[in-house]
C-alpha cells in the first residue's frame, strides 16, 4: 500500500512550487492538474486530504482569476508531479510492466 500521506505532502509541495512560476500560476495545465488531483483527493477520505483539496481549491480561484491558454513551455512543469501522483495512486508502475517478448526480426532485415 503505497505511503498516501507522503505522496499527498510530496505533491501539494510540488505544485505549490509550481504556482510560484509566475507563467504557471494561471496556466491551464497546472489549473487542469490541479482539477485532476483535487478530484482524485476526493475519493480519500483523511484529514490530509481534505487540506490539500481546501488548499488546491483556493489555488483554481486564485488562478482562473487570469486564466490562460498553455504557452506551449518546453517543459510543462506541473506535468512530472501529477504523474507520480497519479501513477501512486493508480497503481500505474512502469516498471510492474510485463517484458516484451523477443519478436523476430521485419522482412526488411531491421530488428
Amino acid at each position: 500500500m503505497p505511503d498516501m500521506r507522503k505522496a499527498i505532502s510530496q505533491v501539494l509541495a510540488d505544485l505549490d512550487q509550481v504556482r510560484q512560476v509566475k507563467k504557471c500560476a494561471s496556466c491551464e495545465c497546472l489549473l487542469d492538474v490541479l482539477d485532476a488531483i483535487q478530484a482524485d483527493l476526493g475519493e480519500i477520505d483523511t484529514p490530509q486530504a481534505k487540506a490539500a483539496r481546501v488548499d488546491m481549491k483556493r489555488w483554481l480561484e486564485e488562478g482562473n482569476k487570469k486564466r490562460h491558454q498553455c504557452l506551449g513551455c518546453e517543459v510543462c512543469l506541473p506535468i512530472e508531479p501529477y504523474n507520480r501522483f497519479s501513477a501512486l495512486l493508480h497503481g500505474d508502475n512502469p516498471a510492474m510492466a510485463p517484458e516484451t517478448p523477443d519478436l523476430p526480426p521485419c522482412d526488411c532485415g531491421g530488428t
